[in-house]
């Protein structure tokens, strides 16, 4: 064992201050900041079951105002602390970029960071970097995604499909997702050219490069660069 590693058990054992029911207890936070992770970890250790963590009555203070922390037993954490590789360590190789480009549209980032035992915010950062976002199987968007290319809310995507007959398909893995192709969004638009116009004119001018395709176009039988045309009809 190096002497990085004897530092941080000594210093969690330091740290052990809370005991209940004969067993040394080291606040959850405070453990977090000796390994070296960040909220993520935490989160993800108590939801995977490597650390049950507990509830414990402290005296009241700025930093338990309730008067309750969360503690993890200092054997667990001991044993998580050593099997602990940092993110330096734990480079991303071409079989993790791999997976996620060929499993983040269908699993989601929550499924994809427990199979690869890394944390969500680290899985949606390397995918970010990759390129990639969460695509059905077959290549639709997914609502929150068509919100940020589309500069709306979220709800704005929800509200178009179910009041103003945006067509949409769930996944079959994440029955609340919301998958949404291309060409069914432009269709949208022909048919609501009072909402196309409200829309940036550089996303406009982006989707319409997007949809541009022969085979979008000849799909649709639209006439999609005359879509500003109408919109300017509705006072944009």
């Amino acid at each position: 064992m190096t002497e990085a590693r004897m530092d941080m058990i000594r210093r969690l054992i330091d740290a052990s201050v809370l005991a209940e029911d004969g067993c040394r207890y080291v606040r959850a936070g405070t453990a977090c900041r000796i390994i070296g992770v960040g909220g993520g970890c935490q989160y993800a250790w108590e939801h995977d079951g490597h650390i049950q963590g507990r509830r414990l009555r402290v005296p009241i203070s700025r930093k338990a105002s309730h008067g309750l922390v969360v503690a993890w037993p200092l054997e667990q954490v001991i044993a998580k602390a050593l099997r602990y590789r940092s993110q330096s360590d734990r480079s991303w190789t071409q079989p993790n970029d791999d997976f996620l480009v060929e499993h983040l549209g269908s699993i989601g980032y929550v499924e994809a960071a427990r199979r690869l035992r890394r944390t969500i915010p680290s899985v949606h950062q390397r995918a970010q970097r990759l390129g990639i976002g969460l695509y059905s199987v077959d290549g639709a968007y997914i609502a929150c995604q068509l919100a940020d290319m589309l500069g709306v809310h979220p709800n704005s995507i929800q509200y178009w499909c179910e009041a103003c007959g945006l067509k949409h398909r769930h996944s079959p893995t994440q029955k609340r997702t919301r998958l949404i192709d291309l060409s069914d969004v432009m269709a949208f638009f022909a048919r609501r050219p009072d909402i196309w116009s409200h829309l940036h004119e550089d996303i406009r001018r982006s989707f319409q490069m997007m949809a541009s395709e022969d085979e979008i176009r000849d799909q649709l039988g639209l006439r999609l660069y005359g879509l500003d045309a109408r919109a300017k009809s509705h006072g944009c």
